[in-house]
């Protein structure tokens, strides 16, 4: 009878463990939301070359290589 208290009660314990961390998950996932997130930062400013526009996220007012995207189309 004893073992079968202890088992029900490990997992009744489980059981309301697992709730908590579902609650948790679930108060912080409706909390925040991605567009949160994406507003909360700084934007970055815009650079027009040749036409086209890129984000200046170093913003140093100049285009450098990793903020052009025309060089990852390149094939290698």
């Amino acid at each position: 009878m004893k073992k079968v208290f202890k088992i029900f009660l490990y997992a009744l314990l489980g059981l309301v463990v697992f709730m908590v961390i579902g609650l948790a998950y679930l108060y912080v996932s409706s909390s925040i939301t991605s567009k949160e997130i994406w507003t909360a930062r700084p934007e970055a400013a815009t650079l027009l070359v040749d036409g086209l526009s890129f984000r200046d996220l170093n913003k140093n007012g100049k285009l450098d290589v990793y903020e052009d995207y025309r060089h990852a189309l390149m094939p290698v």
